[in-house]
């Protein structure tokens, strides 16, 4: 979906319309319907795959489809239908959690996403076995990556063997670098010497990334496109990881989304030329977010941009010069923002006032030159 708030960009037509129903439930103050305790995939609606695609190797074939499972009433899932799988052979099932390689190049249009998935989130599927399977099948998941040179690198997390009739949950922690950007997650199967069917009855991730994104050194560009660019310019050949430009008004670059929640953002920032420059959390598009910021050389504040207010949630004095590094932070937790430089704590404000909730991480620059190194996150309890 075409949006500033990059982790909404990579979607389906399931999650969109419960979005839908529910903004109008909210309209009439009903709680939100959230199928299987909100996992991101459910399969609740007849006909959804929820971008689910196969991928077969050696001379396996395999079928999806959306259907009722077996001895649950109504509860619908993803329906895995398996050829014999020998040797090495194995099936693919997964879905885009950023731009799929056939949208890289799209003619006169750039998708601006940010992965929907990062390292330190916690991936987690229910994974049923159709009673008439002659044994146990292996399953286990599984994450593709853009490697430096942009071409998709398979990670695998540890095997799980179905028995017919079984329900097993899965569950894996993503590792590696935030650098490489996830473009994908999903399921392998493997082990079915006769066939078998198997149901995905959901996939889910939650928590916050534990993840470090800076810059590949080889020439792929995928690594940069995971940010939301909403400034003039952003390139990759200066010496910074990140260096951001924006000629007038306030523009950002931004990665995550709204499932976000408690974290701590920190990043090695310098100002060059700008009127205010610094370090975006809970960012909701490019007018949404809480920000720390140097400004006139003699002064940080601390800011909440909201629609069209950017109202001040604190300032002190801090003299900075032009071109100097400066490692800021912010801590989000709640309703209580904590934001400071270096190892001094310069904010601590609870945000009463309609806050944000959750968003992704950001840089925010105001009509100048900014650059920062390495950007980290990392949960709070």
């Amino acid at each position: 979906m075409p949006t500033a708030d990059g982790g909404r960009a990579i979607s389906d037509a399931l999650t969109e319309t419960y979005h839908i129903v529910n903004i109008i439930r909210g309209l009439y103050s009903l709680d939100p319907i959230e199928p299987k305790d909100g996992a991101r995939f459910h399969f609740s609606l007849p006909g959804s795959v929820q971008g689910f695609s196969v991928e077969t190797n050696g001379s396996t074939t395999a079928s999806i489809e959306n259907r009722v499972i077996p001895g649950s009433e109504d509860s619908r899932g993803l329906a895995i239908k398996v050829g014999p799988i020998s040797g090495d052979d194995s099936t693919l099932i997964t879905t885009p959690t950023f731009t799929p390689p056939e949208a890289l190049n799209m003619p006169g249009y750039e998708l601006l996403a940010s992965p929907t998935l990062h390292p330190g989130q916690t991936v987690q599927a229910r994974v049923i076995g159709d009673q008439s399977n002659s044994g146990p099948i292996d399953v286990r998941l599984v994450i593709r990556r853009y490697d430096g040179a942009d071409e998709l690198e398979i990670d695998r997390g540890p095997v799980v063997a179905i028995n017919p009739g079984e329900s097993n949950v899965l569950d894996w922690t993503i590792g590696g670098s935030g650098t490489f950007p996830i473009a994908s997650v999903g399921i392998e199967v493997s082990g079915a010497n006769s066939g078998a069917t198997i149901y995905i009855d959901s996939l889910t991730w939650d928590g916050e990334p534990n993840a470090t994104f800076g810059r590949l050194a080889e020439n792929g560009s995928q690594w940069q496109k995971a940010w939301v660019n909403g400034v003039d310019q952003f390139d990759r050949w200066w010496p910074e990881p990140f260096r951001v430009v924006k000629n007038e008004g306030i523009g950002l670059i931004s990665r995550g989304g709204r499932e976000w929640k408690n974290y701590r953002v920190e990043a090695p920032i310098s100002i060059h030329l700008a009127q205010s420059g610094g370090l975006a959390a809970r960012v909701q598009g490019l007018r949404r977010y809480y920000a720390l910021e140097l400004i006139d050389q003699t002064m940080v504040r601390l800011v909440k941009a909201f629609e069209a207010r950017r109202p001040i949630l604190g300032r002190a004095a801090f003299a900075w010069n032009p071109r100097e590094t400066y490692r800021l932070w912010i801590e989000v937790n709640g309703t209580r923002i904590r934001a400071g430089i270096e190892d001094r704590q310069l904010f601590d404000v609870e945000d009463s006032d309609s806050p944000l909730t959750g968003g992704g991480i950001g840089l925010v620059i105001e009509e100048g030159t900014m650059s920062s190194g390495e950007i980290t996150i990392s949960p709070v309890a």
